[in-house]
């Protein structure tokens, strides 16, 4: 299981970093599928491949998802959700602290 370095939780901001990992682009597709009923394809945008730092964010309904990309860690902001609990038992699905 990929690492959880940090997570924080406060009314309507979900705040977690991630290990960026081969499995990272799954995650997130996955990740945006359950916030935003579509298929985001996060994937497509980083064709695969990282560059040393990179921003993403998409916002649909007043949530959003900022994405921000480096070799190592994935920082994740997710704003506007009334509630945050489904999510952050998401994330704890696939990462735990180690």
């Amino acid at each position: 299981m990929a690492k959880l370095l940090a997570i924080k939780d406060e009314k309507s901001e979900l705040y977690a970093q991630l290990e960026t990992t081969k499995d990272i682009w799954k995650f997130l597709d996955k990740l945006a599928y359950r916030l935003y009923d579509e298929n985001w394809m996060i994937d497509d945008h980083y064709r695969g491949e990282l560059k040393d730092n990179d921003y993403f964010s998409f916002e649909k309904e007043g949530v959003y998802l900022i994405i921000i990309m480096t070799k190592e860690r994935t920082h994740l902001v997710i704003l506007g959700l009334p509630n945050n609990k489904e999510y952050k038992e998401f994330i704890f699905e696939e990462y735990s602290f180690g």
